[in-house]
Parts: structure tokens; sequence; C-alpha cells
């Protein structure tokens, strides 16, 4: 799991334009797969639909890509991504790092001067005490609002606070993050969540999508013959690392801890951005400049911290992409 594109993960810049390849684009989307390995590319080729096989045989793929620091965890892959340079640069030199001013521990997005903004939600809990401040440097997305003067639109999203703050930036116009209660995120950006983010977290609570079984997509002959090992750890909610799995069972034991390495977790991403796009009509953009929806897809690197790059789930979530 500690090879090249562990945490950057595959990072696509799907450009949606219309006309002249000199013309601006109209929407960019960022996706980053946490945790993907440049290997489940290829390992998988011959059983991806649409996804990822769409991307290979009609994108281009970067098979000598190197970055030049060492922790590949989250905060400094998305970070460096966003921002174009190395964690000394930047600031986020890890997940967590300690302060020697303050004898304690600093997390990546961490900030005491914001509050927590969500349905239901303590302003003052930690999970919503989260902002840019510890990002050094701009981002591409920040780049991109200086130059349009605040025009452009930016939203991100992901499971991960770090996953989502770190797309967004400085500038942007919305991080979201998910928690119990659904998506939030904190005053470094808004004051109160979007109309239209309150009807998702309304309609689409994270138990709704904890229903039924996680069973194999494929058949079952393409999976590795040993379904479990010794080394699996049991995902969030189950009581062993047994595929498949009782997805109301696993919330019931979990919460929203077992949806996050679910398929599932990916799902409610995708559903809430599509949402974001149709309601802050994203690519529609009236000034004519370039708006940019970026999303971290989470639920990877979850499952692939519990059952590991070999296991049943790992590969089942990556052929549901």
């Amino acid at each position: 799991m500690k090879r090249i594109l562990k945490h950057l993960g595959l990072v696509f810049g799907l450009v949606l334009a219309v006309g002249a390849q000199a013309q601006k684009p109209k929407l960019v989307v960022s996706i980053v797969v946490d945790q993907m390995r440049a290997d489940y590319l290829t390992r998988w080729a011959d059983h991806y639909e649409g996804g990822f096989a769409t991307l290979l045989g009609s994108g281009e793929v970067f098979y000598n890509a190197h970055y030049t620091y060492a922790p590949t965890y989250t905060g400094p892959g998305h970070a460096s991504i966003y921002t174009g340079t190395d964690p000394r640069y930047h600031g986020i030199i890890a997940n967590d790092w300690y302060q020697p001013e303050s004898r304690d521990f600093m997390y990546c997005v961490e900030d005491a001067d914001v509050s927590g903004v969500g349905v239901g939600l303590d302003p003052n809990a930690y999970q919503g005490k989260r902002s840019p401040k510890n990002i050094k440097s701009t981002t591409w997305t920040d780049e991109l609002e200086l130059a349009t003067d605040g025009a452009s639109k930016v939203y991100g999203f992901s499971l991960k606070d770090r996953g989502a703050i770190t797309a967004a930036g400085h500038f942007g116009d919305g991080a979201f993050w998910l928690d119990a209660s659904g998506f939030i995120t904190s005053t470094a950006y808004m004051e109160e969540l979007p109309v239209w983010m309150q009807r998702f977290n309304k309609k689409y609570s994270p138990e709704s999508y904890m229903k039924g079984m996680w069973d194999y997509s494929h058949d079952r002959s393409i999976y590795p013959s040993t379904y479990t090992n010794a080394y699996e750890r049991a995902p969030k909610g189950a009581a062993s690392a047994d595929f498949p799995y009782d997805l109301t069972a696993l919330y019931r034991a979990g919460g929203i801890e077992a949806l996050k390495a679910t398929p599932w977790g990916n799902q409610i991403l995708v559903d809430v951005a599509l949402t974001a796009v149709k309601a802050e009509k994203l690519g529609q953009n009236t000034a004519g400049v370039t708006d940019v929806l970026a999303i971290s897809f989470s639920a990877t690197d979850y499952i692939g911290h519990a059952t590991g790059v070999r296991s049943h789930e790992t590969m089942d979530m990556y052929l549901r992409f």
C-alpha cells in the first residue's frame, strides 16, 4: 500500500468544454480516489465498465508519475495535488504533526477559531472546527478565484474534511464533508448551509444508503480465490472480514463510520456533487468563467486500510466505480 500514488490516488481532470479547444472550459471536474494504486488500473482493466474503462480508452494515463516526499497520507497528498508543490512549501507535512511551541499535536485542517456549520451540529464540536488556514500556499482553485475576481464557483466534497478543504482552498465557495447528520462545513466558508444542502441532508440521510446487502457486483469467479485472510481487519460495524455484508447490520453496529468503508460512501458523494451542479448551475457561469467541482472519494481508503489491497472488498469497490 506504500507505493507510488497511494494517497495521491488517481487524479482525473475532466474538462467539460463546448466548441473549440481554445475556449475556456465551463466546468473542471477534479477527482481524487484516495489510496488508489497505479496497478489498480491494469489489474482489473478487463472487468471495468464505463468509468475507468472510458478513461483508459479515451483519456491520458501517466505511468511515470512521481512525487518528491515520503508521507503518502491523505492530507499532504491532496494538498500537493491542489497546490502543485511539496509539503515543505504548502505546510501540510502529514495528517497530524507535533508542534514544539504548544507541545501538542496539530491536525492538518484544524482551526480553533472557526465553528462548525450543519443541521443539528454543535458549533463547537471538533468535527466542524476545520479550515484551510494551515495550508501555507495558494491552491490552483484559489488562483482561479483570484484570476476571476471571485466570479468562479469552486466546491469541494469528500467524506473527509481534509479531502474537501484542501481542494476548495482558501477562497472556495464551499467545502463539505460527511458527519453523522449529513454533510457539514465550517464558518471558514459560510455561516449556514445552502438551502439545497439542507434539503439533501434531510432527504438523503447517511442511514438511508445502508440498506440491503453489499454482495459481489460481478461473477464470483473473477475475484481472488481466497475471500479473506488472517491479516484483514473487519470493516467498521462488522464482526469479521467475511464478504459479503448486511448493510443494515453494519450501520447498526458502526454508524457513519460503517458507511464510509462501503461503495455507498462513494455513492452519497456522487449524489451530493450532482445536486450541487444543478443547484449552483456549475458550468453555466453567467460571468463566462470556469467553475470547479472537486470530489475526493474516501471510501477506497477506509476499506483499503481495513481489508488490504487484494481483498474482495477492495476489488468490488473499484469495479463499482
